[in-house]
């Protein structure tokens, strides 16, 4: 494959990936893969009759996130999925085969694989084979998060897809949420979906929407609500950070809470509580494989106290990348011009008497103490004093 000569080295983005403080876009950074330039016609003819599991969602606003756990899932082949959206009754809805590992959907299937590489972006080691897919139609998103390990680059492959971010000390601000829970994503309260949502306190954020080709790399811990604006795909690999053990550590501490949260709930409880992946925590009831991994990440963070040098980068990679004109931090835009787009996009009636048209299961006490119990600042406060007593 081609790789651009527009950007700099391969050692030297992989230094600016990981010394990187706020989103950068490279504008067409990858026009040069093979997969940008198909069509939906391409696609299907490669991944051929292969039925992929594809979560439906309802394209009307609410006053809280729509959850996995309220959508239903559709097995389409991509040829199928096409038909399906050129339908007139989809304008209610949205389809997403999002999260999806390459090397588990394409298994084999060398012409998608081998056409993923993030060696111009600093990292030769990873391929198709540590990939994710997002493939979903207009109105497909996921709700506003932060990925609690790694850091994320993104490829937009086809369409376009809105990237609404926000930094790591906003979290107050986000009104986080474990519930649902699902390992290693703190959601917000917020509906991003709706521009009538709830912004309070949120003043600005970072904003872009990724044409093919364009990459988008993200900072640890950044908050992020994402949504195709037209049928889209998007590959992405997560790069591993020094930082990922404590981490591992802190959602093994959510985890172990969860659990012993819901344990003498309902299994309808439980499963509201729960992200449909996440499911299988209701065959532990014996807790003993939780205390195994909690060890395990006690273990592994001991480890890196004393083995680890710490990083003291002083080369500023943004002042040197002056002289290329396609790579750029992220714009930001103030919260007034972000909500006016959403209303815009979601055509919600300003008057919030229409917000309430699909129906989302609420909090209540179960989740109140599940929130404040893994508050991101109280479980760090709780691995530090775990770490320090053993």
């Amino acid at each position: 494959m081609n790789m651009l000569t527009n950007l700099p080295s391969s050692d030297i983005m992989r230094e600016l990936v990981f010394n990187l403080k706020e989103p950068l876009i490279i504008h067409g950074g990858a026009s040069d893969w093979k997969v940008v330039n198909w069509d939906l016609k391409d696609w299907s003819n490669t991944v051929g009759n292969s039925k992929l599991p594809f979560r439906v969602g309802k394209r009307k606003c609410s006053t809280s996130p729509q959850w996995e756990r309220v959508c239903r899932t559709e097995e389409l082949t991509i040829k199928e999925f096409v038909n399906y959206i050129d339908r007139e009754y989809l304008k209610d809805e949205w389809m997403y085969f999002d999260y999806k590992h390459m090397n588990q959907w394409f298994k084999g299937n060398q012409t998608i694989l081998q056409s993923v590489s993030w060696k111009p972006f600093g990292f030769p080691e990873i391929n198709g084979e540590d990939s994710t897919m997002w493939f979903g139609s207009e109105g497909a998103h996921t709700p506003c998060h932060f990925d609690s390990y790694s850091l994320n680059i993104v490829i937009q492959i086809y369409g376009k897809k809105m990237w609404i971010m926000f930094p790591p000390d906003s979290t107050d601000k986000m009104k986080p949420t474990r519930v649902p829970y699902e390992e290693s994503s703190v959601y917000s309260k917020i509906n991003f979906c709706c521009g009538n949502s709830d912004f309070t306190g949120l003043n600005e954020a970072y904003f872009v929407v990724l044409n093919p080709g364009d990459v988008l790399i993200v900072p640890n811990q950044w908050w992020h609500y994402v949504e195709n604006l037209s049928t889209a795909i998007s590959i992405n690999t997560w790069i591993p950070l020094e930082s990922d053990d404590e981490k591992r550590l802190e959602e093994c501490l959510v985890r172990n809470f969860i659990l012993s949260s819901i344990n003498n709930l309902s299994i309808t409880e439980q499963e509201r509580i729960l992200n449909p992946n996440e499911e299988e925590l209701l065959m532990d009831n014996s807790g003993a494989d939780g205390t195994t991994q909690l060890n395990l990440c006690i273990s592994r963070c001991k480890e890196k106290s004393l083995s680890t040098k710490k990083n003291s980068y002083t080369k500023d990679y943004i002042t040197d990348l002056k002289d290329y004109k396609s790579i750029e931090i992220v714009n930001k835009l103030q919260m007034n011009d972000v909500k006016q787009f959403l209303c815009k996009k979601c055509k919600c009636n300003v008057n919030r008497e229409n917000i309430n048209k699909l129906k989302i299961p609420s909090d209540n006490i179960i989740d109140d103490y599940i929130n404040a119990f893994c508050h991101p600042d109280i479980i760090v406060k709780v691995k530090e004093m775990l770490l320090l007593n053993k």
